[in-house]
């Protein structure tokens, strides 16, 4: 049996101004499904469950992440590292990860990360030695 490709969902619509944010999420059947990336834009994180809504207007070919039923991490912090990006990103990859968090390399020199609000970030992300700062 072969698992199931993930499905594009909006987490934002956006404005007039703003183009939105879309992303992958695992459909679970009965109008749910489990969000498996960082949101940038919006109060969603990634492996939360939320329930899937129509979406009417030009953008209504995607479904939109509605209620949260299950909220997975409670925060997520933008961080930037320094030159050589690969080698610092993975220092502090599998510090936060071993951490408990989920991280997502965004651009280089740049890491989003799930986590709980009693995680700091930061600091383990500093006790690598890498030199970090949250990203704004």
């Amino acid at each position: 049996m072969s698992a199931k490709k993930p499905i594009k969902i909006w987490f934002y619509l956006g404005t007039a101004d703003e183009p939105g944010e879309s992303g992958h999420a695992d459909d679970l059947g009965n109008g749910r499904a489990r969000i498996c990336n960082i949101p940038f834009m919006c109060d969603l994180n990634i492996d939360d469950v939320v329930k899937l809504k129509k979406v009417r207007g030009p953008k209504s070919y995607l479904p939109m992440a509605g209620e949260v039923i299950v909220r997975a991490f409670s925060s997520k912090t933008m961080l930037k590292y320094p030159e050589p990006c690969r080698e610092n990103y993975v220092k502090v990859r599998d510090a936060l990860v071993a951490a408990g968090c989920k991280v997502e390399g965004m651009v280089s020199g740049i890491l989003m990360v799930a986590h709980q609000d009693d995680v700091k970030v930061l600091k383990i992300a500093k006790e690598t030695g890498v030199k970090c700062s949250v990203a704004k």
